[in-house]
């Protein structure tokens, strides 16, 4: 595709493990991270190359990102968002590897409130200045009314599961500390969709690696990690244990959405290889820089466990368990009668 920029030279760790024989994706292509849209892209990834996809593309009706009003997300109807989203599915398809995995990020979004009341007061959000110049879409009075939680992500999995793909996770991201989305009318929502999908029955996973990372269940639990402009990035050790678990050393992992480098990073430290699409050049010129920066340095599992969160919380369940347990000894023992006290009449 004319007008590509591709990332030369190649980085220097890159002899130090070999690119698999089945990947196939062109060589011009492996550690990089090329700048432009990617449906305009994809036509350069071989068919069945790619082992792991892992990416989360544009949420509907939040960020502007720089490609102007036909970027996705900014669709004029929440459902020709999805129909857009899925054309690259299709794409995903074609290029992942028989025994391939991919893990899908998508958030939800409320009808009719994205830019329109809380660019001010108490509960206005960082972000309010990508969409206040959006343009509202109409409320039909059914699936597009005011308040209506749009369930986007659930929309695209079923579509999905129509044209082939294999859901095998619905795993349920929880946001600690996630930025307020308040109304008072409801409660706040602090989680999204990770969704695992396979294009056949013979796909690679490691599941003793899974639980050995407190990975093996469909929940994590993670808070968002800025990274420049980016509020929302993906943190690095919500990623690694999908790249640990659904691919090998030497694999290639893809991230079409590359945004600000985050799954290139995890990708070079877990010694897999990357390629990146990304469609803003000022994120393609961070995003290169940091993965440059990055040494091939592999995660502790204690890292990847600490940042999950979900073992503490286990734990913590556990030690509460304890308490009470031996409460309810103590107050059994002070019902019962001091043998040593008691005279025989």
């Amino acid at each position: 595709v004319s007008g590509v920029a591709v990332m030369s030279p190649p980085v220097a760790h890159r002899a130090d493990y070999r690119i698999p024989d089945q990947s196939v994706a062109s060589d011009q292509l492996v550690d990089q991270i090329v700048c432009g849209g990617a449906m305009d892209l994809y036509s350069q990834i071989e068919s069945n190359s790619i082992p792991l996809i892992i990416t989360s593309p544009a949420y509907y009706g939040c960020r502007q990102y720089g490609g102007g009003r036909n970027e996705l997300g900014r669709e004029w109807d929440p459902m020709s968002y999805v129909e857009n989203l899925i054309q690259h599915t299709l794409e995903w398809k074609r290029i992942l590897a028989a025994d391939g995995n991919l893990y899908l990020n998508l958030g939800d979004v409320y009808f009719g409130t994205k830019g329109f009341s809380r660019n001010t007061g108490l509960h206005k959000r960082k972000t309010d200045h990508h969409y206040e110049k959006h343009d509202k879409v109409r409320s039909e009075g059914c699936y597009t009314q005011y308040k209506q939680l749009l369930q986007l992500p659930s929309q695209v999995s079923i579509r999905m599961a129509s044209l082939g793909w294999i859901l095998r996770n619905e795993i349920t991201w929880t946001k600690p500390n996630a930025n307020p989305s308040f109304s008072p009318d409801r409660r706040l929502p602090v989680h999204e969709k990770i969704f695992h999908f396979v294009k056949s029955d013979t796909n690679f996973f490691d599941f003793q690696t899974a639980k050995r990372l407190y990975s093996h269940r469909d929940h994590t639990m993670h808070g968002p990690e800025p990274f420049k402009k980016h509020q929302a990035s993906f943190p690095e050790t919500l990623v690694a244990p999908y790249v640990l678990t659904s691919s090998r050393i030497g694999d290639i992992v893809f991230d079409p959405f590359m945004g600000s480098g985050t799954v290139a990073v995890v990708a070079k430290r877990c010694k897999r290889h990357w390629i990146g699409f990304e469609l803003v050049k000022e994120n393609c010129q961070d995003a290169r820089e940091r993965v440059e920066n990055t040494k091939v340095e592999p995660y502790s599992d204690e890292e990847i466990i600490q940042k999950n969160g979900i073992r503490n919380c286990q734990e913590a369940a556990r030690r509460s368990r304890k308490r009470q347990r031996l409460a309810r000894n103590a107050a059994m023992d002070s019902t019962k009668p001091n043998q040593s006290s008691c005279r025989q009449y």
